[in-house]
């Protein structure tokens, strides 16, 4: 068995149609042949906003990584103006002592508006991973994976994801 009431307002809505077309019918025959004219006009198409796009933005991002200093440097180049935001997390894998040897700390974030250019975006490494990965002790790999994200005025959005390996300083 189905869905009784689902069958009903289906059957009613039919029915609407059915009568409503009855009744341009009964106006039509009305007016006489050739007099009926319909109620409702058409926008003029050049009047209607324009289509937002695609959806996506068109721009790019990249980073450097070199020793792990303060922040990690991320450019942003956008070909129309948008706003880009980037964070992300770190992580420092072969950690000395017992227990877990990775640990991972969010870098923090940041956002600009750029006007048909590039800008540099500046995300802060947290102090304890940046003492760790620098300590003589450490020995792992220290890694970052960093998202930015950009957006036009239409609202149209493209997300990139950055994946950085540090190397240790000397």
């Amino acid at each position: 068995m189905g869905d009784r009431p689902g069958k009903l307002k289906f059957m009613g809505a039919c029915a609407a149609a059915i009568a409503g077309a009855v009744l341009a019918a009964a106006v039509a025959s009305a007016q006489g042949p050739g007099d009926y004219q319909p109620t409702t006009t058409l926008p003029n198409p050049t009047t209607l906003p324009a289509p937002p796009g695609d959806g996506r933005v068109e721009f790019g991002a990249e980073a450097k990584a070199g020793p792990l200093r303060g922040k990690v440097k991320v450019k942003v180049v956008c070909e129309e103006s948008c706003t880009a935001e980037a964070g992300g997390r770190i992580r420092l894998s072969g950690l000395p002592g017992k227990g877990k040897s990775s640990k991972s700390y969010r870098l923090g974030s940041d956002r600009d508006t750029i006007a048909a250019g590039d800008t540099t975006l500046k995300l802060k490494v947290p102090k304890g991973a940046r003492k760790k990965a620098n300590s003589n002790s450490f020995e792992g790999r220290t890694r970052a994976k960093v998202t930015v994200e950009a957006t036009d005025a239409a609202g149209n959005s493209g997300r990139e994801q950055l994946r950085l390996k540090f190397r240790k300083r000397n």
